[in-house]
């Protein structure tokens, strides 16, 4: 990122060495390899100076560079938000390859125009190379993406002509462009201003399905997942979920990941029950657990070194742990449990707070815990703490004082 300037960038349009090349991006229908097809077209001296102007023209509108984002994957930006980040984002997407070869001297060719062609452009590249550049070999290349079809089809209703001396003939189709960039690639940066277009064509479904595939059978590899298909059927249809999970497989500290220090980080969370099967990991597909799984994983569940709160570092939001040390009984029934530092919570409630990944609850001590579990009861949901030999622990609590069990009521710790 220390390469990149804006003014540099609006410079190296402006720059009369660098004659651009426009390159058509084409969707290959049924295509699961290439997705993309790439040509560019033979622009005349006119068409370049325009196209140079027009490009550094709206370069010269964006917001300087400490007013952008830094991007990562599963970025969600506020409305007429910019990013930036490392060029080594796009390593999982043809696209840039693809428009490379759009660049040889043997891709120029002519736009799919006839009507019931299944090929269609889905947008197209402003490619300025620097003046050392000779195709196909990309040195310092300026990358001006915009996804928009060029290719206007006419109808009876709208009529271009094309005018020849005194004679005008009707146009059947006209390439027209718009002076946007939705995303820059220059100098090891990718400046993204429309995530729409840069997830569209940078990383369309197949594209983001076939790399979070990838990093799910990475880290099979390194951890061994129980219900693996479950799993990359997830990473396929939650791109920002795939996002997070391919941005892991990338992280230095992946090789590092092993089963013992995701387990020691899911029992201080009480959640290797839920996460853990012996040495194999088990996925929770639900949306409320599916972001502790990756955050365990990310090495992102963190206590807190001042006040020992339990929190995910990804989202900052805290993690109650909380330590049941008695009970509340009725008719020979545990009704409620509590803290030693939080009131009374009924059963029902409690069981729902974990259910819902809200908190956890435990008896004894913290580095060697037994986990409350919810419980389907004949009367409703409930809790308990199973023993070595199946008996509920809660049993063995002593019971809550009696002015203690109002917040029973209202199913809320103090």
């Amino acid at each position: 990122m220390t390469r990149f300037s804006l003014q540099d960038l609006v410079d190296a349009v402006e720059d009369e060495t660098r004659d651009p090349w426009l390159v058509l991006i084409e969707e290959i229908p049924g295509d699961d390899v290439h997705v993309f097809d790439a040509y560019h077209l033979d622009l005349g001296a006119d068409l370049v100076s325009q196209f140079r102007s027009n490009q550094a023209r709206s370069l010269g509108r964006w917001p300087p560079e400490d007013e952008w984002d830094r991007y990562v994957e599963g970025w969600v930006p506020e409305e007429g938000q910019f990013a930036a980040g490392e060029v080594d984002a796009l390593n999982d997407s043809p696209l840039l390859r693809a428009i490379d070869e759009g660049t040889r001297p043997e891709r120029v060719r002519r736009p799919a125009v006839g009507p019931g062609e299944e090929r269609r452009a889905r947008g197209y590249a402003i490619v300025f190379p620097s003046p050392a550049d000779v195709a196909p070999d990309p040195v310092d290349r300026i990358y001006l993406v915009r996804r928009h079809d060029p290719i206007q089809h006419l109808d009876r209703g709208h009529l271009t002509a094309i005018w020849q001396e005194t004679r005008l003939t009707l146009a059947r189709s006209v390439l027209g462009f718009d002076s946007g960039i939705d995303v820059v690639v220059w100098r090891e940066s990718v400046v993204i201003r429309s995530l729409a277009a840069f997830e569209a064509l940078f990383f369309p479904s197949v594209v983001r399905a076939a790399a979070a595939e990838r990093a799910a059978e990475e880290l099979n590899d390194q951890i061994p997942i129980q219900n693996l298909d479950h799993f990359v059927g997830t990473a396929r249809g939650d791109s920002i979920f795939a996002g997070r999970l391919r941005r892991l497989a990338r992280s230095p500290a992946f090789p590092q990941l092993s089963v013992d220090r995701v387990r020691a980080s899911l029992r201080r969370f009480g959640l290797a029950h839920r996460f853990m099967s012996g040495n194999e990991l088990v996925f929770d597909s639900r949306r409320r657990w599916r972001w502790p799984f990756l955050a365990a994983l990310e090495d992102g569940l963190v206590e807190s070194p001042g006040s020992g709160q339990l929190y995910q570092s990804t989202s900052q939001r805290p993690w109650p742990r909380r330590r049941v040390t008695a009970v509340v009984r009725e008719d020979d029934g545990i009704t409620a449990i509590r803290g030693d530092d939080w009131a009374a919570v009924s059963v029902a409630t409690a069981a729902q707070e974990i259910e819902d990944a809200q908190c956890t609850y435990f008896l004894g001590d913290p580095d060697d815990p037994v986990e409350v579990l919810p419980l389907l009861a004949e009367t409703g949901m409930s809790v308990y703490a199973p023993g070595a030999h199946g008996e509920d622990q809660l049993s063995s609590l002593p019971e809550s004082a009696r002015s203690d069990t109002d917040a029973r009521e209202r199913g809320q710790p103090t």
